[in-house]
């Protein structure tokens, strides 16, 4: 009976530590998912500013700033519901616009927690929604001027 209590009590304390380190994880995450959510708008305001003094960069910015939408729609209507159509969806934008960017493989994501697979996701697509923005929104060169 006694080591039935041991057995019990070391259970305990390692789920406790486990979910401290899930705190602390979540917690890292939001901090930067809050870094990446700030870039991001900055570097939409500079967009919306630079495509108000040029006419030809409004029409392009409008456009692409379409697929970006686009993108955080699908972001917003799988983000709680399907994983693997959350991972396609990333996947396949990554490719199409080759953004080149290296990202989780899906097979690293079947065992963590699901607020922080969320935040993780949130992470992934707020780097593709920038590195799209710096890629293909903003002008290089004597376009721009």
């Amino acid at each position: 009976m006694n080591r039935f209590k041991f057995l019990i009590l070391i259970i305990l304390l390692s789920s406790c530590n486990k979910n401290d380190e899930n705190k602390l994880l979540y917690n890292q995450l939001k901090d930067y998912n809050e870094f990446l959510k700030n870039t991001a708008e900055n570097q939409k305001s500079f967009l919306v500013i630079a495509s108000e003094e040029n006419n030809y960069f409004k029409k392009r910015y409008d456009s692409l700033n379409k697929i970006e939408l686009k993108l955080q729609d699908y972001f917003e209507i799988y983000r709680y519901k399907d994983r693997d159509k959350l991972i396609a969806i990333r996947d396949t934008f990554n490719a199409k616009f080759k953004l080149g960017l290296k990202l989780i493989p899906p097979s690293d994501y079947k065992n963590i927690d699901d607020s922080i697979f969320n935040k993780v996701i949130q992470i992934e697509y707020l780097k593709l929604r920038i590195e799209f923005q710096s890629r293909h929104m903003v002008f290089r060169g004597d376009r721009f001027n």
